[in-house]
């Protein structure tokens, strides 16, 4: 996902189940389909990624995009930032 230039075919499950592996947790949300995933890092910052869960069909590729940014700015997937 990281190296992909346009990530237009991802779903929520696909970015869910990598943010799951890393370690971030589903924040609690009611009445919205916006989820945000929590990481606090053993420096004790905490990274919070936002995605929007439509239920079917792929992710907006912002979405994807901002995501890989978050983890490569906080060094939980290798790479420079973008």
């Amino acid at each position: 996902m990281a190296d992909d230039p346009k990530p237009v075919d991802y779903t929520y499950e696909d970015a869910a189940s990598i943010l799951k592996s890393l370690g971030f947790v589903l924040a609690t949300a009611s009445g919205t389909s916006h989820r945000r995933w929590r990481y606090k890092g053993a420096n004790g910052l905490v990274t919070t990624i936002a995605l929007v869960d439509r239920g079917k069909g792929p992710i907006k590729s912002v979405y994807i995009k901002e995501m890989i940014r978050l983890l490569k700015e906080s060094n939980l997937v290798p790479g420079e930032v973008e």
